[in-house]
């Protein structure tokens, strides 16, 4: 076997499961062989990890302790950590950084990580003795032109009531509050609704988007939660995607809409949106959302640019994280 991928058991699909996934489909191709091991605790992992006997061992995450990592690392000579976050991210996860700095800058010559932005990579270089690797997100999903044409029929006109998303975590740092106030000053000119999924847990943020929802009469669709497959098909019906972001690595959601030919509004950290604006001003999302909808054959030039700008995306992240399994195979 050449890559074990180690993931902590849980019972839904999390975007790591969803990661781990596209990029095996693309190593279907490749003639690198591989295998997913779930794991139920630390115990377990070691456990798992001693049997294994692959070129490369990939903790995705570290949802582990220090103890059972350093009982790996004294007797596998390839392991990498894959982590899924950004600076940004860590410096409000209680802890995190301080234990990427602390494994980072290690003597553990067999240790190395990956993470699926370049400048994220750069920027944890410059932190740490042990290496960063970039290795992007994938996806694998069919999507084929004939279907996304069929699919998009009935918006060739945007005189009907237009579908928004703003499909998330309902966490700070997705910056949904800045967001559904845009979306409720474009529908002072526009007739639509903001799709939404839900959320078993209602944060604060939840609770505030439903209130700036209901004292507007903003109209609102939540969509129960499903597997990302089929939130992948339930995205083919809307008209337009928020994804303004304070931290991205990647963004799966803005990817999804736009590689079925739906535009997307999007901050600085999601480069390939269709429109990039400041994640800070409202004004200027709106903005960026009525250029877009301005009339139909605009919208129409904006529909055909997503697509070919995701299918560009695709085809390098494809390769370069395939260029990068090949590297974390090969002992460091």
């Amino acid at each position: 076997m050449d890559i074990s991928f180690f993931l902590k058991k849980i019972d839904f699909e999390s975007g790591v499961t969803v990661s781990v996934n596209h990029l095996c489909r693309c190593l279907d191709d490749e003639n690198i062989k591989y295998e997913i091991i779930y794991y139920e605790n630390d115990e377990d992992l070691y456990e798992k990890a001693i049997q294994c006997t692959s070129k490369c061992i990939n903790l995705q995450v570290p949802s582990f302790g220090d103890e059972v990592l350093k009982k790996i690392l004294k007797v596998k000579d390839n392991v990498v950590i894959s982590i899924h976050s950004t600076l940004c991210n860590l410096q409000v996860e209680e802890g995190s950084l301080g234990r990427l700095l602390e494994m980072g800058n290690s003597d553990y010559q067999n240790l190395r990580f990956t993470c699926p932005a370049q400048c994220e990579c750069d920027g944890l270089n410059a932190l740490v003795k042990r290496e960063y690797l970039y290795l992007p997100n994938t996806f694998s999903y069919p999507c084929d032109d004939i279907v996304i044409a069929e699919k998009t029929k009935e918006k060739r006109t945007l005189n009907r009531t237009l579908k928004i998303s703003l499909v998330c975590a309902y966490r700070p740092l997705k910056n949904m509050i800045t967001q559904v106030a845009a979306v409720i000053m474009l529908a002072k000119e526009y007739d639509l609704e903001l799709h939404l999924f839900d959320s078993n847990f209602q944060s604060p943020v939840y609770k505030d988007i439903l209130a700036m929802a209901k004292y507007n009469n903003l109209k609102i669709v939540m969509h129960p939660q499903m597997k990302n497959f089929d939130c992948f098909q339930e995205i083919a019906d809307f008209d337009l995607g928020l994804q303004v972001s304070l931290s991205e690595t990647f963004s799966y959601v803005a990817f999804e809409h736009m590689i079925q030919g739906i535009p997307v509004v999007g901050s600085d950290s999601v480069r390939f949106s269709s429109e990039i604006v400041t994640y800070s001003d409202v004004n200027e999302i709106c903005r960026g959302m009525k250029k877009i909808l301005e009339n139909d054959d605009i919208y129409e030039k904006y529909r055909k640019e997503a697509r070919i700008k995701a299918l560009e995306v695709q085809k390098q992240n494809n390769k370069d994280a395939v260029n990068t399994i090949r590297k974390m195979i090969c002992c460091p």
